[in-house]
């Protein structure tokens, strides 16, 4: 029974570090097709972040602990929505790469009758784009690792004056954190913007060119050979017609 346990165990864990593997890789080098510095790139898309641009900062000297307090809060709260508006953004891209998946599932039996193979691979291509552009964006809603403001009973014993420069070096220290992920977040954003807006206009042009090359007589006469090249259709509308016929009344 353990044997077992550990073998699904070690099946799983290989799964998840595999999964995990290929959307690091395939986020990597999506953000590098959109142009993004290779330099530490790769360390950023494991971690989720860029690295801090700042250090922790201290206010110990500071003559106003009220007002460095209030300012500090505000911009951490300002770093918060930020966060908030890019990921609405990620939501409603999010939803239209879905709307646009779906819709070329819905056309696909049009897409069938493409007879030249220029217009299949764009269509392939849109298709594999959008499937990149949600992988992307299902990785932009994972669970990152950021600093949270948190104190202790030691924190309270501490002088008002003190306690207020400590919890605003907190706040900035967040803050700073939490836009080295958010700027990581806002990149993969325009990454999948890029594709996902690459994706559309190839769907686009390629609808509009077979509209504008193909008229309806030559779909008719297309399907017309594809049909008479099927050696099984033809035997089943051949037996279909000779029992219509043996069943049909003799005129003599």
């Amino acid at each position: 029974m353990s044997s077992s346990t550990s073998l699904s165990q070690q099946a799983l864990d290989l799964f998840y570090h595999l999964r995990r593997a290929i959307v690091y890789r395939l986020a990597y080098w999506s953000l590098r097709l959109y142009g993004l510095d290779e330099k530490e790139l790769w360390e950023s898309v494991k971690k989720g972040a860029y690295p801090a641009t700042t250090t922790a900062k201290k206010f110990d000297n500071a003559i106003d602990p009220d007002f460095l307090l209030s300012l500090a809060r505000e911009c951490f709260t300002n770093s918060k929505e930020r966060r908030t508006a890019i990921t609405e953004k990620c939501k409603t891209l999010f939803n239209f790469s879905s709307i646009l998946l779906g819709m070329i599932g819905l056309l696909l039996p049009q897409m069938l009758t493409f007879t030249s193979v220029w217009f299949r691979l764009p269509v392939i291509l849109a298709v594999l784009l959008l499937v990149n552009s949600i992988t992307l964006l299902l990785s932009f809603f994972s669970v990152g690792a950021e600093t949270e403001i948190d104190f202790g009973p030691t924190d309270t014993e501490k002088p008002a004056n003190e306690w207020k420069t400590a919890l605003a070096s907190d706040y900035m220290n967040a803050k700073a954190d939490m836009d080295s992920r958010t700027d990581y977040l806002v990149n993969v954003y325009e990454a999948v913007r890029f594709f996902f807006m690459s994706a559309f206009f190839i769907v686009v042009a390629v609808f509009a060119m077979s509209y504008v090359s193909q008229s309806p007589s030559d779909l008719t006469e297309a399907v017309k050979e594809s049909l008479m090249q099927d050696r099984e259709f033809l035997e089943q509308f051949k037996v279909v017609d000779d029992e219509q016929h043996e069943a049909s009344p003799n005129p003599n």
